[in-house]
């Protein structure tokens, strides 16, 4: 399996992590459904905006199942 590496701003990395803690069994899985998603998008031969507009509205519904990340004086672990 290939092995990448990428560097993402903090904010990006918090809201990856939810992610993963919320809707996936490990960044690596999440990672791979993500690419996934990308990548069907921009393979389509026939993209439209309807149709990008549907990948947006799906990853960004995946990204807002995550929440938000706590703010300076919340615990992270409280619900």
């Amino acid at each position: 399996m290939a092995q990448v590496e990428v560097s993402l701003p903090e904010n990006v990395q918090v809201q990856f992590e939810r992610l993963v803690e919320g809707e996936f069994l490990s960044e690596e899985e999440a990672v791979a459904e993500l690419l996934r998603l990308g990548l069907d998008a921009y393979n389509s031969g026939d993209t439209t905006p309807d149709m990008e507009e549907e990948v947006m509205d799906e990853m960004s519904e995946v990204f807002d199942t995550a929440g938000e990340p706590p703010g300076p004086d919340e615990d992270e672990h409280s619900l």
